[in-house]
């Protein structure tokens, strides 16, 4: 989104563009600090300094008053991603077989992330294949784990009981829509 300048028209301060790791001894002297995404910035107190060991508290990050409810309503929709669907229902544990998903599109994927999800056998979105747990396959996963949710079998299977479960006929709800019998009115 652009900014058009009116003579008289306060502008924002200039988002600072850095890469995505941020030296912690250049945060001590600057005035804003990196939440989510790169372009998101927001003022700290002035008595405070970000050390690298140390996180900020939600009750430490003051948020600029006019911007605040929009920069939530958008870390709300960040938060809303494919990989939710695929929240563990049993404890994770070792498994011999590995089930591996695409959960990010093929189209404008690097060709180099493309080729390994061609040999993991992955080549449309929201397919499943099984792979055995070896050192090769957790390699290729390494490379994609941005674009794809591995789950054990016991994960896999678990998930799958979940949606049978909730796909399964269920009785229907009878809904009475007549006032129930007061005491006074049956005598």
């Amino acid at each position: 989104f652009s900014l058009i300048h009116h003579p008289g028209a306060i502008l924002p301060s200039p988002i600072h563009r850095q890469s995505d790791t941020v030296n912690p001894s250049q945060l001590r002297h600057d005035s804003s600090f990196k939440v989510a995404a790169p372009s998101l910035h927001f003022p700290l107190k002035s008595s405070q300094s970000i050390t690298g060991s140390r996180s900020l508290n939600d009750s430490e990050i003051s948020f600029p008053s006019s911007s605040s409810l929009k920069i939530l309503q958008i870390l709300q929709i960040l938060d809303m991603n494919a990989f939710k669907a695929f929240k563990a229902s049993v404890p994770i544990a070792w498994s011999p077989n590995l089930y591996i998903t695409l959960v990010r599109g093929m189209p404008g994927t690097r060709r180099l992330h493309r080729r390994t999800l061609e040999a993991l056998r992955l080549r449309k979105c929201n397919r499943t294949v099984m792979r055995w747990n070896t050192p090769t396959v957790r390699g290729m996963i390494q490379q994609v784990k941005r674009l794809v949710v591995v789950e054990t079998e016991e994960m896999y299977k678990a998930r799958k009981q979940k949606m049978e479960e909730h796909r399964a006929l269920r009785p229907p709800l009878v809904i009475n829509h007549l006032p129930a019998p007061s005491s006074a009115s049956a005598s």
